[in-house]
């Protein structure tokens, strides 16, 4: 399992967390063209959108999404 921050736009606040066992090559096969769709103004994808992209590419993968994780300060 790896954990993976995924930019989808220039702003920080919209990058994706995740957590899976899918390689970089296939996460960047599904989401890449969406993100290209997005750019160029075609479609609008949420983050609920991109990971249903991910489950239904990879069924067999696992794929843990993080909306805001919890910060521990000590």
């Amino acid at each position: 399992m790896q954990l993976y921050l995924i930019s989808t736009t220039a702003y920080d606040e919209e990058s994706m967390l995740i957590v899976s066992d899918a390689s970089v090559e296939e996460i960047k096969k599904v989401l890449e063209p969406m993100v290209k769709q997005e750019r160029e103004g075609d479609v609008w994808y949420e983050h609920s959108d991109y990971l249903k992209a991910l489950n239904d590419a990879f069924p067999y993968n696992r794929f843990l999404y993080f909306n805001d994780p919890l910060a521990i300060d000590l």
